[in-house]
């Protein structure tokens, strides 16, 4: 061996995820899905410093090798890939990342989330900063599970060096009803008609009316000519991709029409299931200080990121597992979900 060199030590195995979870900060016991999105926020931090973005080609390539160590998936190499890329897209939506336009990432710098509905005070660290980069006396009271890292030691909040802001203004949620929301978002001016724009398009409407009851909401779209007169949210296919708008219909054709923003569609959506009395439903299981939640549909943008922040171990798994139940049921009244109940109670 030469004098001074490095010395090369080959891991295996366990090897490499203990000598990952060392690098990474995070405790033994972590899941792998908790232990591979600490990885990719470590990777994306390393590529970007929160300034430079890099892009998703070259985040997955760098994470490849390392993933595959944490866990080896069936479906080998290009199944683990599909599966970084969805965990990339479930930190986007949480905040920890940021996807830009053209395959672009980057690292946000995040904040600290105070949790509604919880017995005692819950902070989540948002942010697309590893572990590593905190010192030690913070970064050993944050718990990784899965997607989410609380912070366990309230008193900690302010070592971290991030501001502290309320889930309703993390999460986005509107500030009124459901109700309301919906009558003035429908309520907003339209643009005439432009039948050169409605031949290009294969348009279908959103009608809950005439869908059967708890219908999930994919089957609730119908034709033009089977709708009834008002203004209600379409689905229109330009050049082969799809397009939202608020539009009026009389006497069987779309008098006038608005885009509606990719955030508000699934809102929307709810909002006239609401308005039509034929409301989604769900199917929640309270057991032993955790209750399950079993989803038929998508949820709107800013419930899908506070159900992402208050799920257990993985936002993937069916049914949904939660200890924060008070919060979760919340969320569902707020849309006007029909809950049932695994015991068979009914609400909703």
């Amino acid at each position: 061996m030469i004098p001074g060199a490095p010395r090369i030590t080959t891991l295996a195995g366990e090897g490499i995820v203990a000598y990952l979870r060392t690098e990474l900060g995070v405790v033994r016991g972590t899941t792998p899905e908790g232990l591979t999105c600490e990885l990719i926020r470590a990777v994306a931090w390393a590529s970007t410093g929160g300034h430079a973005p890099v892009s998703t080609r070259g985040l997955l390539d760098r994470l490849m090798e390392p993933a595959l160590a944490i866990v080896q998936r069936k479906g080998g190499v290009d199944a683990r890939r599909n599966e970084l890329r969805r965990m990339m897209n479930t930190l986007a939506i949480v905040g920890d990342l940021v996807e830009l336009q053209r395959g672009q990432w980057l690292s946000a710098s995040g904040c600290i989330v105070r949790l509604d509905g919880t017995p005692t005070p819950t902070y989540l660290l948002i942010s697309g900063i590893p572990l590593r980069e905190f010192d030690e006396g913070a970064r050993a009271t944050v718990a990784v599970d899965g997607t989410r890292r609380i912070i366990r030691d309230v008193g900690s909040v302010s070592l971290f060096g991030l501001p502290v802001i309320e889930y309703q203004n993390w999460a986005r949620t509107p500030r009124t009803s459901l109700q309301d929301w919906t009558c003035d978002t429908l309520a907003l001016p339209l643009r005439r008609q432009n039948d050169e724009w409605a031949d290009a398009c294969e348009m279908q409407l959103y009608a809950p009316q005439l869908a059967a009851l708890h219908k999930p909401q994919a089957h609730r779209w119908t034709s033009v000519d089977r709708s009834s007169d008002g203004r209600t949210l379409a689905r229109l296919t330009m050049f082969g991709d799809p397009i939202y708008a608020v539009v009026d219909v009389a006497r069987g054709a779309v008098a006038g029409r608005r885009e509606c923003a990719p955030h508000d569609v699934r809102r929307l959506m709810y909002g006239l299931d609401q308005q039509h009395e034929n409301p989604t439903s769900v199917t929640v299981v309270d057991r032993a200080g955790t209750t399950s939640v079993r989803l038929r549909n998508a949820l709107p943008y800013a419930e899908a990121r506070g159900l992402l922040a208050l799920v257990e171990d993985s936002a993937d798994a069916r049914p949904l597992v939660t200890r924060h139940g008070a919060a979760v049921r919340a969320m569902l009244d707020g849309l006007g979900i029909h809950v049932s109940d695994g015991g068979g109670a009914e609400s909703g």
